[in-house]
């Protein structure tokens, strides 16, 4: 994503929903779903599609901030765990 290229993950990956966007900056196929990775493979190679999404994950990684992250993990731990974080 950072260098403006779309991405293509399955659906098992745990940033997924976080930094892709089905479609729009890069694809997410069903583990185990060769056909749907085809499918992906196809779509992001049709012609203009990949630079675009590109466009669109480097620019949604740019907002992404890895301390806005932890903090985020760090309070739900907290919530789920009082005491635990430190």
């Amino acid at each position: 994503m950072n260098a403006a290229r779309p991405v293509i993950v399955t659906d098992d990956v745990g940033c997924a929903p976080d930094l892709i966007e089905d479609g729009v900056n890069g694809c997410i196929v069903p583990v185990g779903d060769v056909d749907a990775l085809a499918r992906a493979l196809r779509r992001v190679l049709e012609p203009g599609v990949a630079e675009a999404m590109g466009q669109r994950a480097f620019e949604r990684i740019q907002s992404w901030s890895f301390e806005e992250d932890v903090r985020g993990l760090r309070q739900a731990l907290e919530h789920v765990a009082p005491g635990f974080v430190a």
